[in-house]
């Protein structure tokens, strides 16, 4: 529950996109989100809230809550103002009419929830060529050929690519494989020569990123993902069957 929060605001991750991070589906992603807004708990959270108290309050049957019995829609608030004539005082009438006397807002808890969460999706449309705030990584796709100087064997290697946002820093490592193995290490090595970890690393579907591809909602290699939230960030996979959109590619 507070990684999903800490996503949705401190780094502006759309609920799609939570989702696939947090494993979760995207309806308990917007739940969450809604129930935070609902029991205007800001952020972050009180540090006296504790886990279980948090559960409790964010838990939909428990008589403790007390959100609205017919949540705020956002989205629809946000369709309606952009009409000629439209204000916030009539949308809050009609979304009263729908609540029970003890599960109402007035007037200005309304408005104050509204800017919130469109704050909120401001930071969500965050460009995403930020400097550093992702790293793009694949493998180059051209093998090189490396010769031991004892044996005369010739082995090709594999050449792992990662490119920082904005700045297009790269860092370039040969591996023999593209394994499970040899990528976790490649990103270690990576993050340490960056000296530091962006907030997100957008692999290309690679196999020991992404363990199966479903269109707009790829399954994340659990190694990988335990991975990144070790160290801090969260996988991004590329859509698949896109363009390659990366600085990698451009």
């Amino acid at each position: 529950m507070r990684d999903v929060l800490k996503y949705h605001f401190d780094k502006g991750y759309s609920q799609r996109r939570i989702a696939t991070v947090s494993r979760i589906s995207r309806k308990a992603v917007s739940r969450i989100i809604q129930t935070h807004y609902d029991l205007d708990l800001g952020w972050p959270i009180p540090s006296d809230l504790t886990d279980q108290v948090l559960d409790e309050k964010f838990n939909p049957h428990r008589s403790a809550n007390k959100a609205a019995s017919n949540p705020i829609d956002y989205i629809y608030i946000d369709e309606e103002m952009r009409k000629p004539g439209a204000t916030l005082a009539t949308l809050h009438n009609e979304w009263q009419e729908g609540n029970p006397d003890d599960h109402q807002y007035d007037y200005s808890t309304f408005c104050k929830k509204y800017r919130l969460w469109k704050k909120s999706q401001k930071l969500s449309m965050r460009s995403e060529s930020r400097y550093g705030e992702a790293a793009y990584v694949d493998y180059s796709g051209v093998r090189v050929e490396v010769t031991d100087a004892q044996t005369g064997e010739v082995r090709k290697a594999e050449i792992f690519v990662g490119v920082l946002s904005g700045s297009q820093y790269a860092f370039v490592e040969a591996t023999w494989t593209q394994r499970l193995i040899d990528f976790l290490s490649s990103h270690v090595n990576m993050f340490e020569f960056f000296e530091g970890v962006p907030q997100c690393v957008v692999p290309d579907n690679l196999k020991s990123a992404v363990t199966r591809t479903i269109r707009h909602d790829p399954v994340i290699n659990e190694s990988y993902l335990q991975m990144c939230r070790h160290y801090g960030t969260a996988p991004w996979p590329a859509r698949p069957g896109k363009p390659r959109t990366s600085p990698m590619w451009r």
